[in-house]
C-alpha cells in the first residue's frame, strides 16, 4: 500500500462518521436567507473535501456508500419534485452526489440509486427543464439525473405502461441525442443511458434510428460526437443481446474501421475505436464469421506500434481477447503475424527450440512496435492462450528484448521494451503450468541479470516480480538443472529475499546482489554474471554502469578458484593495443587489484597511453578519469619517471574540475616519486589560477615538500579563491598525515589560518578557511599537541574561536581545544560531534563554555582571558547577528557575573573588556581589531543595560575615557551611537562623577557633523531628563 492509502485506511472510520454527522447537520439547515445560504455552501464544501480524502482508496467508502446515497437521494427527491424547489439546496445536494460519483465511480454509485419506476417521468421532467438552464453550476445536477435515469430506464415494464402520457420513450430519446455529442461532463454518462434505452425490446425503433444516424454522420462528426457515439456503441456491445444487434454489426464494424483510419483522431476516440473492434472481433469469432474477425484484427495490428503507450496497451488486450475465441490454427496465425512485425528473418525463427542468437538489432528496431507486440504476447500468456510450443521462441526473444537500449544523442530509450518483456515473463510464470526446461532456465538467467544490472529502477523491480513468480512456481525444476545438489527450497527463499524491492532501490546495491547470489547460492550464475559484465557491462553507454561493472568483476572473481581476472586482463590488454574502447582502461585498473599485470603488458599500456589525447573543451570527464586511473595503477606496478607527453596529457585532463577526475588525480599524485621542475612550476601555476584537482592533489605529491613555503604563501593570500585555499589546507593535512617533516616556523605560519577573516560580497568567507584549518589540526593533533610552543598558539586561537558566532566554527574549535588539552574525558558531557547532538541550543553551549573558562582559565593567565573575551565580544556584542543569537550568548555571561563569579573575578573579566578598548597603534583603523572594539563597546552597552554588578574597585572612569577616544575622529555612526549610549548610562550611574558625559552629549547634539549622531545624542539627553 502507498503512504496515502495507509493514512486514509487508519482514519477511514472517523471520516465516515464525520460524513454522517456533516450530512445530518446539512439537512438541518433550512431556509433561503443569506446567512443560511452561506452556511449551506460552507457545509457542502466541507462534505466534498471529506469525500475527496478517500481518493487514494475509494473502496473504503463502500461500507456506508448505500446509506449516504439513499439519504441524499431522498433529500434531493423531496426538494426537487416540489413546485418551487430551493435551487441552492438542490445544487448543493447534486454537488455532493457528483463528488461521490467522481471519487467512487459511477458504477458503484449507480448500484445504490433508487429504481422506482414511478420516478421516471419526474426525473425526465427535471432534465428537460434544465436543458435551457444557463446556470453553469447545474451541470452536476444534470449529470446525476442522467445517471439516475440510466438506472430507471432498466425497468422490466414497457415504457408506455409507466406513464399515461405515452411519450416517455421519445422524450428520453430526445434527451439522449441532446447530450450524446455534448462537450460537458454529462457526455460521460449520456452514452450509458442511450445504450440502455435503445437496447430495450420496446425501443428497437430507436436502435435502428441510432445506427442510421451513425451511417449518415460517420464522416461528419465532431470530436465530442465521435466520443459520444463510440461510447454508446461500446456500451451497446456489452448490454444488448446478439440477436438484437446482429443485423447492424457489419455496419458497426465498417463505421469503426473507417473512423479509426482518420489521421486527426484524439487519443480518447482512437481508444474507443479499439475497444469497439475488440468486442466486435469477439462477437464475430463466436459467430464464426472469420472474414470480419480478420478485418478487426488487421485494423488492430495497424495500431500495435502506435506512438501512444495507452493505445498500444489497449490494442494488445483487444487482440488477446479476440484470440481467446479463435480456433488453434487461427491463434497460431495471429501469433505468426505478431512475430512477423518484429522483422526477424523467417529462417532464424525456431518456435520449439532456444535460439540465443536471434538477429534483433537493438539500435535499429522500432521501440513502439516492439513494445506493442511484446505487450500482446504478454496478454496471450496472461489469458493462457500462449501455446507451450511457442515458449522456447518467446524465451529466445526475451533473451534479446530484456536488454534492449537505444542510444540517442542526449538520452537512452528502450525501457518500455524491457518492461513489456518482464510482463511476458511474469505472465508465463504465473499462468503456464508447464514450461519447457530450457525456456524456464533461460528466462531465469535473463531475469536475474535484469534485476541486478538494469539501469532503470522500475525494470529491476518488474524483473524481480517476474522472478518471484517463476521461482515460486517452477523453481525446483530450474535449480535442479542449474545446481543439481543444492537445497532447492532453502535457495528459493534466499534468492527471493535477496531480490527485495528495497534492496533493488539503488543500482549500486543491485550490483552487489549479484555477488551475494554467487556467494550464498553455491556459485549460481557466476559465469553468466561474469560474461554479461565483461562483454556488455564494461562497455555500457552510461559511465556509472561501466564503473560499477568494472568494480563488480574482481568481487565476482573472489568467489571462484578460476583465474578469471587474469584471463580477462590479458584479453583486455590485447584488445586495447589494437582497438581501445571506452571502459577498457577503467576495467584494467580495477582488475589489477586482483590480478598482476605482466611487465610486457605494463609497457604496452604505457605505449598506448602516450598516444592518447584529451580536449577538456570537448571530451567527457570519464575519458580523463579512465586515463588517470590506469596511469596510477601502472605507476604502482612500475615506479618510473613519466614521459613528458604523459605529463602534458595529465595537465590537460586536470583542467576539467570534475570530482571523479579529482579523485583519480589524487591516486596518481601519490604514485609520483619525482616531478620535473618544469611541471612543478606548472602545478603551482594551475593552483594560482584556481584549478581544483591541482590544489587537492598536491598534498599527495612530492611537489609539496619542495614548495611548502609557496603553498603557505597561497594559503595566506586573501586575493586567491577561498575554496582553492581550503583545498590547499586539505592537501597540507594529507601531507602532514604521512609523517612528513615540517619546520616549526612553517607550522606557526599554518596556524595563522585560524585568524583568517576574509570578507567578500558573500560575507565572511574566511570562516571556510578557519573551519578547514581546525580540521587540519584535528586530523594531525599529535603533531600540534606534542610541541609546547605550537600547542600554546593553537590553544589560544581555538579558545577565541570557541566563542565565535558561526556554529560550525565554534563547535569544532571547542572540540579541538578539549582534545588538545586532554579534557575531552574530563568534560564527558561534551560530545565529540556537538554539531549534531551535544547542544540543543546556543545558550546551553555558552553555559558549558563559561564553565570551562571559569574552571580552567579565569585564574590562569591574562593572555588566555583576553583571547576568550575577544572571541566572546564578537558573539555577545555582535552587530549583525539575530537577537536570538545575541541574547542566548549573553544570558550565560549574565548568569556567571551575577551568581558564580566573585568580585575579584568580575573585576578581572571587566578589566579585560576594558583593555580591548585600548587603542592599538599596530592595528588597522578599520581592520579586524576595530570591529572587535566596536563589538566590545556594544557588549558594554548590554552590561550597563542589564545593571550587571560592577565591583567598586573597577575603574568606570576608564570606560568613559576609552569610549571617548574611540568615538572621536571617526565618521562611523555605529560606533558613535554606541558611545552615546555608554555616556548616557555612565551619567545616570553617577551624575557628579560623570558630568563630562552630559557635556559631551550636549556638544554632540549641537555640533556633530553627522545629523544622525546629533539626533541620537538629543534622544539620549531626553531619556536622561525623563529618568
Amino acid at each position: 500500500m502507498e503512504a496515502d492509502e495507509i493514512r486514509i485506511a487508519s482514519v477511514s472510520d472517523e471520516l465516515l462518521e464525520k460524513l454522517d454527522v456533516d450530512l445530518s447537520s446539512y439537512f438541518d439547515i433550512v431556509g433561503e436567507s443569506d446567512s443560511q445560504v452561506r452556511d449551506q455552501n460552507s457545509k457542502v464544501l466541507s462534505i466534498c473535501s471529506t469525500i475527496e480524502l478517500f481518493s487514494p482508496s475509494p473502496q473504503l467508502l463502500d461500507s456506508k456508500l448505500r446509506h449516504f446515497i439513499e439519504i441524499l437521494l431522498y433529500e434531493f427527491s423531496t426538494e426537487s419534485f416540489q413546485n418551487s424547489p430551493n435551487r441552492v439546496r438542490t445544487s448543493g445536494l447534486s454537488t455532493v452526489l457528483y463528488t461521490f460519483t467522481k471519487v467512487r465511480g459511477y458504477k458503484a454509485v449507480s448500484l445504490c440509486l433508487d429504481s422506482d419506476i414511478y420516478q421516471v417521468e419526474r426525473v425526465i421532467t427535471l432534465i428537460e427543464s434544465s436543458l435551457d438552464d444557463l446556470d453553469g453550476g447545474s451541470w452536476k445536477e444534470r449529470y446525476f439525473l442522467l445517471l439516475w435515469l440510466s438506472i430507471l430506464i432498466l425497468s422490466p415494464f414497457p415504457l408506455e405502461s409507466i406513464s399515461t402520457s405515452q411519450d416517455i420513450a421519445p422524450r428520453v430519446w430526445k434527451i439522449c441525442r441532446h447530450f450524446l455529442g455534448a462537450s460537458g461532463k454529462e457526455a460521460d454518462v449520456a452514452p450509458l443511458l442511450t445504450a440502455r434505452m435503445i437496447s430495450r425490446v420496446d425501443c428497437s425503433v430507436y436502435l435502428s434510428e441510432f445506427y442510421e444516424e451513425l451511417e449518415r454522420l460517420a464522416d461528419k462528426m465532431l470530436a465530442s460526437e465521435q466520443v459520444g457515439y463510440l461510447s454508446t456503441l461500446n456500451s451497446l456491445l456489452k448490454i444488448a443481446r446478439t440477436d438484437q444487434i446482429r443485423e447492424y454489426t457489419d455496419l458497426h464494424l465498417r463505421s469503426v474501421i473507417s473512423l479509426s483510419k482518420r489521421k486527426d483522431l484524439l487519443t480518447t476516440t482512437l481508444k474507443l475505436c479499439i475497444k469497439n473492434l475488440g468486442k466486435l472481433g469477439k462477437l464475430f469469432a463466436l459467430l464464426e464469421e472469420m472474414e470480419q474477425v480478420e478485418d478487426a484484427l488487421d485494423t488492430l495490428l495497424q495500431h500495435v506500434g502506435h506512438k501512444q503507450t495507452i493505445i498500444r496497451s489497449c490494442v494488445s488486450r483487444q487482440i488477446a481477447k479476440i484470440s481467446i475465441y479463435l480456433p488453434l490454427e487461427f491463434k497460431t496465425e495471429v501469433f505468426s503475424m505478431l512475430v512477423s512485425e518484429l522483422e526477424i528473418p523467417q529462417e532464424n525463427i525456431e518456435m520449439e527450440s532456444i535460439a540465443l542468437d536471434l538477429p534483433v538489432d537493438q539500435e535499429l528496431l522500432n521501440v513502439e512496435t516492439y513494445h506493442g507486440i511484446l505487450l500482446t504476447i504478454a496478454e496471450f500468456a496472461r489469458f493462457q492462450i500462449l501455446q507451450s510450443e511457442w515458449l522456447p521462441f518467446t524465451a529466445s526473444l526475451l533473451h534479446k528484448t530484456l536488454f534492449v537500449e537505444q542510444h540517442q544523442l542526449s538520452h537512452t530509450t528502450g525501457s518500455s521494451v524491457r518492461d513489456s518483456s518482464c510482463f511476458i515473463a511474469w505472465s508465463i510464470s504465473k499462468k503456464s503450468h508447464i514450461i519447457p526446461t530450457a525456456a524456464s532456465v533461460q528466462m531465469f538467467k535473463d531475469l536475474v541479470l535484469t534485476a541486478c544490472y538494469d539501469q532503470d529502477l522500475m525494470i529491476r523491480r518488474a524483473a524481480a516480480a517476474a522472478l518471484q513468480e517463476l521461482v515460486g512456481r517452477h523453481g525446483d525444476e530450474i535449480l535442479s538443472n542449474l545446481l543439481p545438489k543444492s537445497k532447492h527450497n532453502e535457495f528459493k527463499v534466499k534468492l527471493i529475499e535477496m531480490l527485495d524491492f528495497t534492496a533493488l532501490g539503488l543500482v549500486s546495491r543491485s550490483f552487489a546482489i549479484s555477488v551475494s547470489i554467487v556467494k550464498t547460492l553455491d556459485g549460481l550464475m557466476l559465469h553468466d554474471f561474469w560474461d554479461f559484465l565483461s562483454l556488455k557491462g564494461i562497455y555500457a553507454n552510461e559511465h556509472e554502469f561501466r564503473r560499477l561493472s568494472a568494480a563488480t568483476l574482481p568481487l565476482l572473481a573472489t568467489t571462484s578458484d578460476e583465474d578469471l581476472c587474469q584471463n580477462l586482463l590479458t584479453s583486455l590488454v590485447a584488445r586495447v593495443r589494437s582497438n581501445p574502447e571506452r571502459g577498457q582502461y577503467y576495467t584494467i585498473a580495477e582488475l589489477s587489484s586482483s590480478a598482476q599485470l605482466a611487465e610486457r603488458d605494463v609497457q604496452i599500456l604505457f605505449d598506448v597511453l602516450i598516444t592518447e589525447t584529451f580536449d577538456f573543451h570537448k571530451d567527457p570527464f570519464y575519458k580523463g578519469e579512465e586515463i588517470l586511473y590506469l596511469l596510477s595503477v601502472l605507476m604502482r606496478a612500475r615506479s618510473c619517471d613519466l614521459d613528458a607527453r604523459l605529463y602534458d596529457l595529465i595537465f590537460e585532463i586536470i583542467r576539467l574540475p570534475h570530482e571523479a577526475i579529482v579523485e583519480k588525480f589524487l591516486m596518481l599524485a601519490s604514485t609520483l616519486s619525482s616531478i620535473p621542475k618544469r611541471y612543478q612550476e606548472k602545478w603551482i601555476y594551475y593552483i594560482r589560477h584556481n584549478n581544483v584537482p591541482a590544489a587537492r592533489a598536491i598534498g599527495s605529491s612530492p611537489v609539496i615538500a619542495q614548495r611548502f613555503d609557496d603553498i603557505l604563501d597561497m594559503i595566506s593570500d586573501e586575493t586567491l579563491d577561498t575554496t582553492m585555499r581550503a583545498n590547499l589546507l586539505k592537501s597540507v593535512s594529507c601531507f602532514l598525515k604521512n609523517d612528513n617533516v615540517v619546520k616549526d616556523d612553517q607550522l606557526c605560519r599554518l596556524t595563522e589560518s585560524l585568524d583568517d577573516y576574509t570578507t567578500t560580497k558573500q560575507g565572511d568567507v574566511g570562516h571556510v578557511i578557519r573551519l578547514t584549518m581546525l580540521q587540519v589540526i584535528s586530523d594531525n593533533l599529535p603533531l600540534f599537541k606534542n610541541n609546547d610552543s605550537l600547542c600554546r598558539i593553537v590553544e589560544l586561537k581555538t579558545l577565541r574561536l570557541a566563542c565565535e558566532v558561526i556554529d560550525k566554527v565554534k563547535y569544532n574549535a571547542l572540540s579541538v581545544l578539549l582534545r588538545l588539552k586532554s579534557w575531552d574525558v574530563k568534560y564527558a558531557s561534551f560530545d565529540s560531534s556537538p554539531i549534531d547532538s551535544a547542544f540543543v541550543d546556543n545558550e546551553k553551549y555558552f553555559m558549558f563554555l563559561f564553565g570551562v573558562f571559569h574552571q580552567e582559565y579565569l585564574h590562569n593567565d591574562e593572555e588566555s582571558i583576553m583571547k576568550f573575551m575577544q572571541g566572546y565580544s564578537f558573539s555577545a556584542g555582535a552587530m549583525h547577528a539575530s537577537d536570538l543569537t545575541v541574547n542566548t550568548s549573553f544570558r550565560p555571561f549574565l548568569h556567571y557575573m551575577e551568581k558564580v563569579f566573585s568580585d575579584e573575578e568580575r573585576k578581572l573579566v571587566l578589566d579585560c573588556l576594558l583593555k580591548i578598548l585600548k587603542p592599538e597603534s599596530k592595528k588597522e583603523k578599520f581592520g579586524r581589531y576595530a570591529k572587535l572594539q566596536t563589538s566590545c563597546l556594544q557588549l558594554w552597552v548590554r552590561i550597563l543595560d542589564f545593571n550587571v554588578s560592577i565591583p567598586i574597585e573597577f575603574n568606570l572612569r576608564g570606560l568613559f575615557i576609552r569610549s571617548y577616544n574611540l568615538h572621536i575622529k571617526t565618521s562611523q555612526f555605529q560606533r558613535i551611537s554606541i558611545a552615546i549610549e555608554i555616556f548616557a548610562h555612565l551619567y545616570l550611574i553617577d551624575k557628579e562623577a560623570f558630568a563630562d558625559c552630559q557635556k559631551r552629549l550636549v556638544w554632540i547634539s549641537g555640533n556633530h557633523p553627522l545629523t544622525k549622531a546629533r539626533l541620537s545624542a538629543q534622544k539620549a539627553l531626553l531619556e536622561i531628563e525623563n529618568s
